[in-house]
């Protein structure tokens, strides 16, 4: 599971990083409805993916543990975007192990 941290911690690091392209357009129109129905339906998959990654690991609610970590994700690459800095992204899978750690 950490690995997907791994990945974004490499990807906010590259020098043209600038953001989710999902939340930048989303904040771009201000929530336009049909905007918003995409985003929606990202995190929906985004969400899936991370609780199949979670699959086996014998977690009490694996859906409530794949929101948190995407919430995790998800702050880390606004506010990597806005400080300009990958360090979020660290700060992120380090709470994500504990969150794995501490079920």
């Amino acid at each position: 599971m950490l690995a997907v941290f791994d990945l974004l911690i490499d990807w906010f690091a590259q020098p043209d990083y600038h953001g989710c392209a999902v939340v930048n357009t989303v904040t771009d129109t201000r929530a336009d409805v049909e905007i918003a129905a995409i985003a929606r339906r990202h995190l929906v998959r985004y969400r899936a993916l991370l609780e199949d990654r979670l699959d086996g690991l014998d977690l009490a609610d694996p859906a409530a543990t794949a929101r948190q970590l995407l919430l995790l994700i998800e702050g880390a690459s606004v506010v990597t975007a806005i400080d300009g800095t990958p360090a979020a992204g660290q700060d992120a899978r380090n709470a994500a192990r504990h969150l794995l750690a501490h079920p």
